[in-house]
């Protein structure tokens, strides 16, 4: 493994045996000293597993993460704390016996902010003291921290020292690794460097908002530089692993190390803005021709830019680009590369065009891209030249005549290659109306002086000072040109004033969830403000009022106001009604037939029926929706399901399961499942049918409806299975399943998934019924999936796996996809084209199902 921390971070391929024997636990400390109450070994059950955290002098502890192994190949790290909410018997499926490695950070100090809100960092301390103000992510596939603000380095950072060789291979021992952090905002560098880095994605493992182009927030990183670094993981670059949203980078540049066991860039691995489950078409063959006019015409916030940038480190993985591995949606204007690329596959500034939704919205733009001694330009049409080009002012002449191309630099005779100056700041003026002083500059430099802000003029209207935010909190009289970077500032006139509505409880404003006091900014000179209808859950809106008792109605602010106005919701609780099906039970006389909002939270008793075990509350017939408590506020339907008490069956000479009544069917498939107290799950159990099995004696025939006059019992399918199961000819009837598992009807709804050819043998399911697919006469189940009688027998499409994706072709345009887990649960719902390719975001085993097949792929 190259990896530096010989790890991990994917989908599980591990299938560690389940057994009641103790794990092991091993602890790599790495200089610090363990906690004595964290456990060496653990069994499987149902509690959960707690590391308490270790410590090292002079070093802040930042988690356990699980190390790669022969058993656990996974690409990048997993943070221990990330299975917080997994049981052991989860974690024992997966891992079996690990190890855990402590990580050490420097100790963090919370970086200071400036009148614009920025985080100034300054030494190596505060850029880790960032995760302080981050907020957590502990879902395993996402960075651990996600920063969305402002930040702005104040000098140059260096964490560790003497990263890299000269060849550029990580000699660094004890070094301090970097955290997976999120970026979402601005990152203005001020023309300073990191450099010390060693992570797995990059500075940032996420850079951008992954719906910013809904919102339109463009996040911004800009006159930064990353040095003597090392990064390796899966999807890999300098600057950030993966671009999710619309980005602008500008005047930024890398001398790192970069290796990937996938995608690897200099700067960036993957741009991947514009797949937001939707399907994803095959990507049209390769073409030289350019999308001239597409960047031009398209919202900015839909797309990725990078300019005035290079990369002149080594880069190494399996698909690798000199700048950007893959790309999407993108434009990369005067970029240069005069590194090293290892890759099977490559490109000197962009390897591959991405995945899209749809062709139309590609933008794939390479302006004035140059690379050195390099024939790998098919995708990038780069211009490649010598090292006498770059050190000679010939490569510096053609980025220079580029669009914004004045910030490069070089010192001929003495620099080798063109080099990045920090282009003056900009001061942007809001005035609102107003105009503004031809004393106030738009533009600054470092290391010019501070000066003061000169006032605005309005006709009609009294200047009341620049602020740093539309909403006038921050007042700023002059420009600390010390703090570097760009300014907005909002002019106030006295005309200004604002509308506070308060909610009083409510939820939503115009139909938009809000909470608290809104606060908004009007003016005398603008028309009538118009107050719109809130929302509160369990309430009826009445009104909006200037006082809290409710005295003085009000509809609208008239125009020519120039005083604050707060206006008062008020509201009207509302009653609801609880209708109780109970399925052949009776009720809890304690459970509540109406209720208000009062009541949210009571939690429903169970009702009793004989011969009976109480399922739980749903909320439709056959549901497998819970419904615990009261909950949401509108008139509920609530359903009673139940099973058969279960019964453990008795076994045969060979551990087998012998089945005789629908009560030992219902404990078998408990087994099966996991849901029996006590009991650890085993989905690889045998099980023989000695007779006819009749669960209900009636079903409906056309719709659930039918249940209303029947008192039947409810059937979840055996869901992942690989054991035996031995029909010896019999038959089992009367079985009603809900639609969770979307393949179950391929096996009579007996079960969700068999993965063994040879697990089913002999068994019929007759007289029974499935939500969404119809009543079933009779079905031999075989582990070959059968489709109804009454289905269209199987198409003719195809399915080949690469790495992550599937490719399916033979498909007819415009019908409906689902791929799902191996339980049934459906991740994503797309749109068929003829063909097309599905790119899944980790590895293990997933269902794709197109019409009435379901098919199995493992990604490795």
């Amino acid at each position: 493994m190259s990896c530096p921390f010989c790890k991990v971070f994917g989908v599980l391929l591990l299938a560690t045996a389940l057994s009641a024997d103790a794990y092991t636990i091993k602890y790599i400390l790495n200089g610090g000293v363990n906690n004595p109450e964290n456990p060496t070994s653990y069994v499987q059950d149902k509690t959960n597993l707690v590391l308490k955290d270790a410590t090292r002098e002079g070093y802040s502890f930042m988690g356990w993460y699980i190390v790669y192994s022969d058993l656990i190949k996974l690409y990048d790290a997993i943070y221990f704390g990330s299975l917080a909410s997994k049981s052991t018997l989860s974690i024992g499926y997966n891992f079996g016996s690990f190890t855990v490695e402590a990580r050490w950070g420097l100790v963090p100090e919370i970086p200071k902010q400036d009148e614009r809100g920025c985080y100034l960092i300054h030494n190596a301390n505060e850029l880790y003291g960032i995760a302080s103000v981050s907020f957590t992510d502990l879902d395993p596939w996402y960075p651990r921290f996600v920063f969305d603000g402002c930040i702005s380095l104040q000098s140059d950072i260096v964490v560790n020292e003497n990263v890299l060789d000269e060849s550029g291979k990580l000699v660094k021992e004890d070094y301090v690794p970097w955290y997976e952090l999120g970026f979402m905002g601005t990152f203005e560098g001020n023309g300073f460097k990191i450099s010390g880095l060693v992570a797995e994605s990059g500075l940032f493992a996420e850079l951008g908002e992954w719906d910013g182009g809904w919102h339109r927030k463009i996040t911004y990183v800009r006159n930064l530089g990353i040095e003597d670094s090392y990064f390796s993981g899966e999807t890999v670059g300098s600057i950030a692993g993966n671009v999710v949203g619309p980005v602008q980078l500008r005047n930024v540049y890398s001398n790192a190390t970069v290796h990937a066991l996938g995608d690897a860039g200099g700067l960036i691995g993957i741009i991947d803005v514009t797949n937001k489950g939707c399907p994803l078409a095959a990507p049209s063959p390769m073409s030289s021709a350019k999308f001239a006019s597409k960047a031009m015409e398209a919202d900015s916030s839909e797309f990725v830019v990078v300019e005035n940038a290079y990369s002149r480190g080594v880069v190494d993985g399996k698909y690798v680009g000199g700048i950007v591995s893959k790309v999407d949606a993108a434009v990369l204007r005067n970029v240069y590369f005069a590194g090293e690329l290892k890759g099977k596959y490559s490109d000197c500034i962009v390897q591959e065009k991405g995945l899209i939704c749809y062709e139309s919205e590609r933008i794939f733009e390479v302006e004035n891209a140059l690379c050195m001694n390099s024939k790998n330009t098919s995708v990038s049409q780069a211009l490649s030249l010598d090292e006498t080009q770059f050190a000679d002012g010939t490569a510096l002449g053609m980025l220079s005549a580029g669009v914004n191309g004045s910030a490069w630099i070089q010192d001929l005779g003495t620099d080798a290659f063109p080099a990045l100056d920090v282009s003056p700041f900009g001061i942007h003026y809001v005035l609102n109306g107003g105009v503004n002083s031809e004393q106030n500059p738009s533009i600054y430099s470092i290391n010019d002086s501070p000066f003061a802000l000169e006032d605005a003029v309005k006709e009609g209207d009294e200047f009341e000072g620049w602020y740093t935010d539309e909403m006038f909190t921050q007042k700023v009289e002059s420009i600390n040109t010390a703090l570097y970077g760009d300014w907005t500032l909002y002019a106030k006139w006295k005309s200004f004033f604002f509308v506070n509505i308060d909610l009083n409880g409510g939820t939503r404003y115009r139909g938009n969830p809000q909470s608290g006091t809104l606060k908004f900014k009007w003016s005398a000179d603008s028309s009538v403000f118009a107050l719109y209808d809130a929302s509160r859950d369990g309430y009826e809106f009445e009104g909006w009022y200037t006082d809290p008792l409710f005295t003085e109605k009000i509809e609208r602010i008239p125009a020519g106001n120039t005083e604050d106005v707060t206006v008062y919701a008020k509201w009207k609780m509302l009653e609801y009604t609880i209708t109780y099906h109970l399925n052949g039970g009776v009720n809890d006389p304690e459970n509540p037939t109406t209720f208000t909002v009062q009541d949210a939270g009571y939690v429903f008793k169970e009702p009793t029926r004989e011969g009976a075990e109480f399922l739980y509350w749903a909320n439709f017939r056959l549901g497998y929706h819970r419904t615990l408590k009261i909950d949401d506020m509108k008139n509920l339907n609530l359903y009673a399901e139940w099973t058969p008490v279960p019964q453990q069956p008795q076994k045969n000479s060979k551990g087998c399961y012998l089945l005789t009544s629908k009560e030992e069917l219902y404990w078998f498939a408990g087994l099966v499942n996991g849901t029996l107290k006590g009991v650890i799950e085993n989905y690889e159990a045998c099980a023989s049918l000695q007779n006819d099995i009749v669960v209900n004696e009636a079903v409906p025939k056309q719709s659930a409806d039918e249940l209303d006059t029947i008192a039947y019992f409810n059937w979840d399918p055996m869901w992942s299975f690989s054991g035996t199961f031995m029909g010896n000819g019999h038959s089992i009837s009367g079985l009603l399943v809900n639609d969770e598992c979307k393949s179950a009807e391929h096996y009579g709804g007996l079960f969700c998934e068999v993965w063994s050819e040879k697990s089913l043998s002999r068994v019929t399911v007759k007289n029974s019924y499935i939500m969404g697919s119809g009543y079933i006469d009779s079905l031999a189940v075989t582990s070959e999936r059968m489709a109804l009688p009454s289905v269209a027998a199987k198409s003719n499409w195809r399915l080949d796996v690469q790495g992550k994706q599937v490719s399916l072709s033979g498909l007819a345009a415009g019908k409906s996809l689902l791929v799902m887990d191996v339980q049934g649960r459906v991740l994503r719902h797309m749109r068929t084209e003829s063909s097309m390719i599905i790119e899944l975001p980790k590895t293990g085993r997933f269902l794709i199902r197109y019409g009435n097949e379901t098919r199995a792929v493992m990604i490795r």
